[in-house]
């Protein structure tokens, strides 16, 4: 069920969205990761990185956005939907780490992205 995704859910409205999107939308799993998954982890990267000192342009330049996007993310505007729990949150801080120290962002996007999936069971069925 959607709603098991997130640790937390900040908001009856999102509750709401997330219940609509699934039961009668069908939004698969892929589109649950990229709609509302992708864009946490983008904004948690962000704040994780810019808390080690990186500037706005830096952290676009390392995950690979616009710093307009960097800007939204450390300002709550974007990828605000969720947070996740302290594992999570403890892996995406790790990540920011290596991002700075030169490994590529997508990998580690994708290592947090698994993460998630399987501890909540979102494995995308399709093979992909």
């Amino acid at each position: 069920m959607l709603i098991n995704i997130f640790a937390s859910v900040p908001s009856f409205e999102f509750v709401l969205y997330s219940v609509i999107s699934y039961i009668i939308v069908r939004k698969t799993p892929c589109e649950i990761i990229v709609w509302d998954i992708l864009p946490c982890i983008r904004r948690e990267l962000a704040k994780n990185m810019a808390e080690m000192g990186l500037n706005e342009t830096k952290i676009a330049e390392a995950i690979g956005v616009t710093v307009a996007a960097v800007s939204q993310y450390l300002s709550n505007k974007r990828g605000a939907q969720t947070s996740f729990d302290d594992e999570i949150q403890k892996e995406i801080k790790k990540s920011a780490q290596k991002v700075i120290d030169g490994e590529d962002s997508a990998k580690e996007i994708c290592r947090i992205c698994t993460l998630i999936k399987t501890k909540k069971g979102l494995e995308v069925p399709c093979g992909i």
